[in-house]
């Protein structure tokens, strides 16, 4: 009997050092856990600081699209009231000059009239003194 109480002794403290194992394991694997949620939740937070960094990153340069496009517009239109304004000072030139070589022709033949009125007169004065 006494040996019965050994054994029975001997395997309650065997169950004890099992269940003191046991407990020690879950410890450890709650901690685990706990550090492991606790990383998660790190990265998580970390992950979302990213995002909205990157959100707010990705709003800036939007903007700053969005300016250049409008910038680009403005420029554009600018080039086209260039490119119009050239064309009607051209337009405008051109008239000018052929009107300035109309009244050089003008003048040229004019000049020529008056010489030959002249020599004309010179000659009808002559023959009228002769």
């Amino acid at each position: 009997m006494e040996e019965l109480h050994d054994t029975h002794r001997l395997e309650g403290f065997s169950r004890s050092e099992q269940v003191d194992l046991l407990q020690r394991q879950r410890g450890e694997a709650e901690a685990l856990l706990a550090a492991s949620q606790a990383a998660v939740t790190s990265s998580a937070v970390e992950f979302e600081k990213i995002r909205e960094s990157h959100k707010s990153e990705l709003a800036t340069v939007q903007s700053e699209l969005e300016k250049a496009r409008r910038v680009i517009k403005e420029e554009e239109e600018k080039r086209v009231k260039a490119i119009s304004l050239l064309k009607t000072v051209r337009s405008k030139l051109v008239n000018t000059e052929k009107e300035r070589d109309d009244a050089d022709q003008e003048r040229t033949h004019l000049k020529e009239e008056g010489v030959r009125l002249r020599d004309k007169e010179r000659s009808e004065r002559e023959r009228l003194e002769a």
